[in-house]
């Protein structure tokens, strides 16, 4: 959950060769930190949309839950 979320995402991203799944619960990837992962897996993201911290799909530049979505 939270900071550990990202690490899940992190996780998921560089070592998805040695893990079934990752789910993430209100966390997200650091601005900026993003990357694909190197090798598919499956994700589930767990966020609620009243997070006003880490806003859910909003921290890596999808907007379109965030306070500038259209």
């Amino acid at each position: 959950m939270s900071v550990g979320g990202m690490m899940a995402y992190w996780l998921a991203a560089e070592f998805g060769d040695r893990f079934a799944a990752a789910i993430p619960v209100a966390g997200s990837a650091l601005l900026g930190f993003w990357r694909d992962p190197r090798y598919p897996i499956p994700l589930m993201d767990i966020h609620g949309t009243e997070d006003d911290t880490v806003p859910a799909n909003y921290s890596n530049g999808f907007v379109g839950n965030g306070p500038d979505a259209k």
